[in-house]
């Protein structure tokens, strides 16, 4: 028994090669958006791209090490969206979910053990831009 069966770890691939890399992508963008969305809209739709992370992780047999964002809006306030494969944490600063966003910064770090760093970056920014309602990526 490997110590991802003794954690309780339930992935379906092996971890018995310690040379595995993790794929990593870390990223930050500055947003503005043409209408306004309130910080629970946002908080929503950054967290249900966490989701689509983990789902995508999962279908893949891939391990997931960590996601997490950090978003400011230009009234200073501030999200934090982390998961290591279960539920999203979310933690927000008092008054985000009722403030109206127009611009925002989003930081963001994925580590997932499987995908190589091309094809996570692809996938995380592909679906990112989805649930942001951006369009597709050139």
């Amino acid at each position: 028994m490997n110590s991802a069966e003794n954690s309780g770890h339930t992935c379906r691939h092996s971890h018995e090669n310690s040379n595995e890399e993790p794929g990593v992508f870390s990223h930050s963008l500055a947003l503005q958006l043409e209408k306004g969305i309130s910080g629970s809209e946002l908080t929503n739709c950054l967290a249900a791209w966490v989701k689509d992370l983990i789902q995508w992780a999962a279908e893949n047999h891939y391990f997931i090490g960590h996601i997490k964002t950090f978003t400011s809006s230009e009234s200073t306030l501030n999200l934090w969206l982390a998961s290591t494969g279960k539920e999203v944490n979310i933690n927000s600063s008092p008054g985000w979910q009722e403030s109206i966003i127009t611009r925002f910064n989003l930081n963001m770090t994925v580590i997932i053990f499987g995908p190589d760093k091309e094809t996570l970056k692809k996938i995380a920014l592909e679906n990112l831009h989805k649930k942001l309602g951006l369009g597709s990526i050139r």
